[in-house]
Parts: C-alpha cells; sequence; structure tokens
C-alpha cells in the first residue's frame, strides 16, 4: 500500500493510539505498535536489522499494507520521511511530567516485570530511557527542526 501519506513522530503514550484510531477512520490503514502482537507474521527481525542499517531498510516490504505509521515510527520518522518526501509528519507531544507519569503507570510496570537487558541484545531498555527526558526533548526540537512547516503538525495534548 505504501507510500506513506502519514508519519508519526511522536513518542509512545503521546496520544498515538488515538492518532492511529483517527487515521483509520480517516481511510487510512496506520501501523502502530500494537500491529505487532495483532499480527504475528510481522518480521520484528527486520525492523531491528533496520534500525542498524537503515540505508538498506525494504521500508516498503516492512511496512506492507500501511500508508501511515504511529507509535514505533518514531525510531524511523526521519528515514521513512526521507523515503515518503510527500508525507505529512504528526508529532504528538505531552509534558515531560504529564509523559512520565503516563510512562510510569503503564508501560513502567510491565518493564520491571521483564529482567534487565543485558547489553548488546534486542531487547529495549524503557527504564533507562524515562529516566532522563532529555533525549525526548532533543528529539522533539529535532523533529520540529528537519521537518518543514507546511508537512508538520504538531499535537500538543496538553492543551486540551
Amino acid at each position: 500500500m505504501a507510500p506513506f501519506k502519514v508519519i508519526g513522530a511522536g513518542f509512545g503514550r503521546t496520544g498515538t493510539e488515538s492518532l492511529r484510531f483517527a487515521l483509520d477512520i480517516l481511510g487510512y490503514n496506520t501501523h502502530h505498535m500494537k500491529c505487532f502482537f495483532n499480527d504475528l507474521s510481522m518480521d520484528c527481525n527486520g525492523f531491528y536489522d533496520a534500525y542498524y542499517n537503515r540505508e538498506e531498510a525494504d521500508w516498503d516490504r516492512l511496512f506492507e499494507g500501511y500508508d501511515a505509521v504511529t507509535n514505533f515510527s518514531v525510531t524511523f520518522y526521519y528515514d521513512l520521511y526521507k523515503k515518503y518526501l510527500d508525507a505529512k509528519v504528526t508529532l504528538t507531544v505531552r509534558s515531560d511530567d504529564s509523559w512520565y507519569t503516563f510512562i510510569k503507570n503503564t508501560t513502567f510496570w510491565a518493564a520491571k516485570e521483564f529482567p534487565k537487558p543485558q547489553e548488546g541484545t534486542r531487547e529495549f531498555d524503557v527504564l533507562s530511557l524515562t529516566q532522563n527526558g532529555l533525549f525526548r526533548r532533543d528529539h522533539i526540537e529535532g523533529v520540529k527542526n528537519s521537518i518543514p512547516k507546511d508537512q508538520l503538525l504538531v499535537v500538543e495534548l496538553d492543551e486540551g
């Protein structure tokens, strides 16, 4: 179905599932992190490989059947934008305190139930990521500075 028409650049727990729902209502077929749980045929290892070999990634194959992406795409938003230059980019954000509280009350508890990932493994260490808001603020500014204003929609959830 590619090319992408909408690329989400917001971190999880910033309204990405609501954005997915809205985009689907508008007729898009939207990829979200939940797709990995709902479609066990998705190539998770392909995404891992794409993370380390972005120039060689076959985005059309990895996101086959989707024309919009949110949540999981935060890692690849700029790579996807460079490939699909006509796409609109949506950046969903919330304040550091609000985001951290939401993470702590949802994803954080689940991460504590699993052993801490060992260095060099494919696992994602949510605990260490949430302890430093600077990486998230840098990401938000990076999106705002790298995507042309006429292709970027910033949705600030704390503003209602």
